[in-house]
């Protein structure tokens, strides 16, 4: 997670991103955004990992709106299940984004984070 991982970076770039606090899960963060898609069919939650699923296009109106055909198809062709404890595990290390300059591009276009909660992520988690 690039909030855990970057705190050697000189500066961090979050593209609609989720980005939890220290201490917060993935999960959390997404449920304090208000995103309207965590609770879609697409999203398939198993005992240990969480995919994309469904109709594809469902998943591709959601996540891969504005990409070319040949882009669909090929993050089409790489998606895979991963694990849970990626969303489901608070961030341990205090948060880069914290003491690294930090900022957030808002995508107007991404469907699955809605502008407001990026917006919202932009206020509180950057630091240019």
């Amino acid at each position: 997670m690039i909030s855990e991982g970057g705190a050697d970076a000189d500066a961090l770039v979050f593209l609609a991103a989720t980005v939890p606090a220290h201490g917060e899960t993935t999960t959390a963060a997404a449920e304090v955004s208000g995103s309207p898609l965590r609770d879609q069919p697409m999203i398939r939650v198993g005992e240990s990992t969480i995919a994309l699923a469904g109709p594809r296009a469902a998943v591709v109106g959601a996540f891969y709106n504005l990409a070319p055909p040949d882009g669909v198809d090929f993050f089409w062709a790489g998606l895979r299940a991963v694990p849970l404890s990626l969303f489901d595990e608070p961030t341990g290390a205090s948060p880069a984004w914290q003491t690294v300059p930090s900022t957030y591009i808002v995508c107007e276009a991404d469907n699955a984070l809605p502008v407001d909660c990026q917006r919202r992520w932009v206020t509180r988690r950057t630091t240019a």
